[in-house]
């Protein structure tokens, strides 16, 4: 009980995340929220000032804190629906008509892809009949790299004359969802744009806003950066680490720093803050002695972490531990001894408060429960051995603070990236004080660069700096086993896990006996589920075909077995890495065999079932006339398709044309069936399908 009246803001904070889960899926009446709202708030007033009278009944007097909880969620359902941009005044997509031209204010630094430059714009304005109106909502915008010397920067205007689209969600199973996660930053179309299709105005707004400055003042850091760098990879590292430019980071940098357990260096976040925090809480600690000390060591501090923030571009990661901090600095100089955790659960309220949809960012999700985690679990930890030497304590206290940040942050991570680094330890014990010299020398040299041999030398430390980081994090990943991979959570297993870690916290901060029990009964449920799971894996048998792209890719599942049918390698193909090797990762899978599609096996019987996989070699090497029955007729690529004599004795349940047909060679053969009223499936234009044999029954994958 102690705990909960020592942390307020730990119980508001519960009904609000639920109010904002509620809200995800389902929509209230606006008029009916706003009532509900008046009269929890009056109903709450009341029976606060009436519970303190003597005469209220001792068991009634939970109805005030009912009441607030009830006015929380319902707050938070609200807010919820108020942030969507369809809720807002003139949504552009609602304002938009055929052939309107749309006013664009660019708000992000591009970043360069393979084919064009992209970056999100503001949709301020529809121009229509030489009219311009007033919009509100943002467009994710990809320019074609045919000509880059128009592009407007950050803050400026432009004018595009293009249709936008949906941003697609995933067309396979377990795909990364894209749509979605620039639906949590309030993106949910997308333009691509031709030289001839934009123009910038010669007009521009005279007033630069804040964030046009901002991200001026970034770009011309990350332009000193480049002069000091001479090796690409050292450049990514340092344009992250110190101003959260990730854009230049390759994939096999990115392997190599998550597979070592060092990927959180190279997003500006909790640990970049928390280092300017300690830093410079400890050079301002003098100030204490003075009148008003504690206030102005304050004002410097919040100062000088924001000032990062604003260099680092204002990320959410570091927008996220700046407020965090702030506000432990606050409650520090308000209450001088505040409750940590009452700290941390008011900044995620706040935060949630202006973007609920945070509560679903993986990057939120990781930040607190790292933090907590640390809280919770490093000071008992780091009381288990006592060393007197100081080198010694140090990194004992750094292996503490990893292993707690790795207890909190682990079933999240797990489920979402399925590896897990297993020299983590030894990973931090480097990166870590590697990060933060890097850190304090980077902002020395972004101070001192204009002075020539100053700037110099600090640049030719900060490479050296950067250099060893990447040649340790690289050494770490060659290891023998560096890291696990393919861990699979089911949905439910990280909530497991999470409470599992709460009754550790309960069993070495309070009682023993009853939280042994508890995890004892988490670890059965754990056992359960699993042995649940793989009973159904063993029994899983279905055959799919694949949306992806030009490749051909069909997978027959028989129990935990997968086989897998292309033309290609999957070495050679980096379709089957992001479209295919999710969903057979994730579904349980134990043992996998590729075949190359031949003449061999292109008819075949699957549970009782004849599949064809029908494409050029088949047509010319095969007598069509001896065709047997054929239930599931597969179309791969092929120049002519005689679909008559193949269906001439017996329409195929389904036709699925798999993605090497073009979209409108697709688009001309789906009229085709809807005429001869053929039951045909586009895997390019409706995504992935699943015939399940068991059931007779085809599922088209649906996001």
């Amino acid at each position: 009980m102690h705990f909960a009246r020592e942390n307020p803001l730990i119980r508001m904070i519960i009904p609000f995340i639920a109010g904002i889960i509620v809200s995800s899926f389902a929509i209230i009446d606006f008029k009916l929220l706003i009532s509900l709202l008046f009269f929890l708030l009056v109903s709450f007033v009341i029976f606060h000032f009436v519970s303190r009278r003597s005469e209220l009944n001792f068991k009634w007097r939970f109805l005030p804190g009912l009441f607030l909880s009830m006015f929380l969620f319902f707050t938070a359902c609200t807010i919820s629906q108020l942030v969507k941009p369809e809720s807002k005044r003139n949504y552009f997509p609602e304002v938009y008509e055929k052939e309107d031209m749309l006013l664009l204010k660019i708000t992000e630094l591009w970043s360069e892809r393979a084919r064009s430059y992209r970056t999100v714009a503001e949709v301020h304005a529809v121009y229509r009949d030489s009219v311009f109106i007033n919009t509100s909502g943002k467009v994710l915008l990809y320019v074609s790299k045919s000509d880059t010397s128009g592009l407007p920067a950050p803050g400026e205007l432009m004018i595009a004359n293009a249709d936008f689209q949906s941003i697609p969600k995933p067309t396979n199973p377990h795909n990364f969802d894209f749509h979605k996660f620039m639906a949590s930053q309030g993106v949910y179309y997308q333009m691509f744009l031709n030289e001839n299709q934009f123009l910038t105005p010669e007009i521009q707004p005279q007033k630069k806003s804040i964030i046009y400055r901002i991200l001026s003042l970034r770009k011309y850091l990350l332009n000193q950066l480049e002069n000091v760098f001479d090796s690409s990879v050292d450049l990514a590292v340092a344009s992250a680490l110190l101003l959260g430019y990730r854009d230049n980071i390759d994939p096999e940098l990115r392997e190599a720093y998550a597979a070592s357990g060092a990927m959180h260096i190279l997003a500006v976040s909790g640990l970049h803050v928390g280092i300017i925090f300690i830093f410079f809480k400890y050079f301002t600690s003098f100030l204490t002695r003075f009148k008003y000390g504690n206030l102005i060591r304050a004002l410097i501090i919040i100062s000088l972490i924001w000032l990062f923030a604003v260099l680092t571009g204002l990320a959410p990661s570091v927008r996220r531990a700046s407020t965090m901090f702030t506000m432990i600095t606050i409650a520090t100089l308000v209450s001088g001894k505040s409750s940590i955790y009452n700290t941390i659960a008011g900044s995620a309220l706040f935060l949630m408060i202006i973007d609920p949809a945070l509560l679903f960012s993986i990057g939120f999700q990781l930040s607190y429960s790292a933090v907590i985690s640390i809280i919770a679990f490093q000071p008992k930890l780091y009381s288990i051995f006592q060393f007197n030497n100081v080198i010694a304590d140090k990194a004992w206290a750094l292996t503490t603070v990893s292993i707690a940040a790795q207890l909190g942050t682990a079933p999240i991570s797990l489920y979402f990236f399925n590896i897990f680094p297993n020299y983590f330890i030894l990973t931090n014990l480097i990166v870590i004080p590697a990060a933060s010299l890097i850190l304090y020398t980077g902002m020395l040299f972004f101070l001192f660069h204009p002075l020539i041999w100053i700037g110099e030398a600090v640049g030719f430390v900060l490479k050296l700096l950067v250099s060893a980081l990447n040649a340790s994090v690289f050494q770490i990943r060659q290891l023998p086993y560096s890291v696990t991979e393919n861990i699979i959570l089911l949905p439910w297993e990280p909530f497991l896990f999470i409470g599992m870690l709460f009754i550790l916290y309960r069993m070495f901060t309070f009682s023993f006996k009853p939280a042994l029990v508890l995890f004892f009964v988490a670890l059965m449920l754990f056992q359960t589920g699993r042995l649940s799971s793989d009973k159904l894996a063993e029994n899983n048998t279905f055959l799919r075909v694949y949306d992806t792209g030009s490749q051909f890719w069909l997978e027959v599942r028989k129990g935990k077995v997968s086989y897998l049918f292309a033309y290609t390698n999957p070495e050679e193909c980096q379709a089957y890495d992001f479209n295919v090797f999710p969903a057979v990762m994730k579904g349980g899978v134990s043992d996998k065999f590729h075949q190359k599609v031949t003449d061999k096996n292109q008819l075949f019987t699957f549970a009782g079932y004849n599949v064809l996989l029908f494409d050029s070699v088949f047509y010319n090497t095969y007598d069509l006339s001896l065709l047997p029955e054929i239930d599931l007729l597969i179309v791969g690529p092929v120049n002519r398709l005689p679909i008559n004599q193949i269906v001439d004795n017996k329409i195929p349940q389904k036709i699925i044309f798999s993605s090497t047909f073009s979209y409108f060679r697709s688009l001309s053969w789906q009229e085709i069936c809807n005429e001869n009223d053929w039951p045909c499936h586009f895997t390019n234009l409706s995504g992935a399908i699943t015939f399940f044999p068991e059931k007779n029954k085809l599922t088209i994958f649906n996001n």
